[in-house]
């Protein structure tokens, strides 16, 4: 069976999942119980972008959906790195991160096209 281009299902969940969490937690006060104090847990949210794009690496139907999944990952990876400033990155000190980044993805893409697989389908098992 050759994967259709849909919507990623699995992402889906899990980003809705993570939404429906969000909201519980941000309406708690407005039914009487006392705010929860979430505000350490924002710096970690870019692990919802990775965790998206791990999902859509192994449901991605060809060689082009799986460097968007890859891409994905990338920049959660670099949300991750700016909010939680691991190895002292910041924001302001991280940002040419993004440009080897786009620069590897360039290169990346273009060997892909010379060789004609940027495009080509793959064949994706799904077990019942």
């Amino acid at each position: 069976m050759k994967h259709e281009h849909k919507h990623s299902l699995v992402g889906s969940f899990i980003t809705g999942g993570a939404l429906i969490a969000l909201g519980v937690l941000l309406l708690l006060p407005a039914f009487g119980y006392e705010a929860i104090d979430i505000s350490w847990h924002w710096r970690w949210w870019p692990l919802i972008l990775v965790v998206i794009g791990i999902a859509q690496f192994f449901e991605a139907g060809n060689i082009k959906k799986r460097g968007e999944a890859v891409w994905t990952v990338f920049i959660g990876c670099w949300l991750l790195v700016s909010f939680l400033h691991i190895w002292g990155l910041s924001f302001s000190t991280s940002w040419p991160i993004l440009i080897v980044g786009v620069g590897i993805g360039m290169v990346w893409k273009s060997i892909l096209k010379r060789n004609g697989a940027y495009h080509q389908q793959t064949e994706v098992r799904h077990e019942n």
